[in-house]
């Protein structure tokens, strides 16, 4: 997740910090406890917390060794006593952030594990329609399906570019799709015979 300070004069820098889950768990921990803290990102971008009575300041230093950026310091001030506000929405935060990053591990899991599951025809059957890559597989045989698309496009693609057009339009379920993208190809490549056999 990113933590982002604006210093809203003009010209005013802007620092993002990027925290890992665990980190923003930590970072809400220390706010709870209103203790210091200190982080930096693996940009070397460092956002430090320092508690007082009243006020909490949060200091964002952009590190200067960053290609084409200066450094910059963006202090910003927050009343303690919201901290705990503060630190609520970094945890919910970090559980939006973990669940995201463990529904995206099991998708891949299961799209890899599921990778040798295909039918004569290429067409793959390990999830239903619906799944995220199978709506994405549709979509794109969808958009790249488009007569002109194929007439204007394929000219512009090597044989081993519109060999892998085709086997993606047929693992998506588009053989039709896929047939039209090499008859187009074939007759913009003369010399392409293997294509126009096929």
């Amino acid at each position: 997740m990113s933590c982002e300070a604006e210093n809203l004069a003009l010209g005013g820098d802007t620092v993002t910090v990027s925290l890992p889950a665990v980190k923003a768990r930590a970072l809400a921990d220390h706010l709870d406890r209103r203790d210091p803290y200190e982080f930096v990102d693996v940009s070397g971008n460092m956002l430090r917390i320092d508690p007082a009575d009243d006020w909490t300041r949060f200091t964002f230093v952009r590190d200067s060794r960053q290609v084409g950026e200066p450094s910059g310091t963006v202090p910003v001030v927050v009343l303690t006593g919201r901290l705990p506000e503060v630190a609520r929405a970094l945890e919910a935060e970090a559980e939006r952030a973990e669940h995201e990053q463990h529904a995206a591990e099991e998708r891949t899991q299961h799209c890899v594990g599921a990778a040798i599951d295909h039918d004569e025809t290429g067409v793959c059957n390990h999830g239903p329609v619906g799944t995220p890559l199978a709506e994405a597989a549709a979509r794109f045989a969808a958009v790249w399906s488009l007569q002109d698309t194929a007439r204007e496009a394929a000219p512009a693609l090597h044989c081993t570019e519109i060999d892998t057009l085709v086997d993606l339009l047929r693992a998506a379920g588009a053989p039709e799709t896929a047939a039209r993208w090499l008859d187009a190809h074939a007759d913009s490549e003369p010399d392409c015979q293997g294509h126009r056999a096929r």
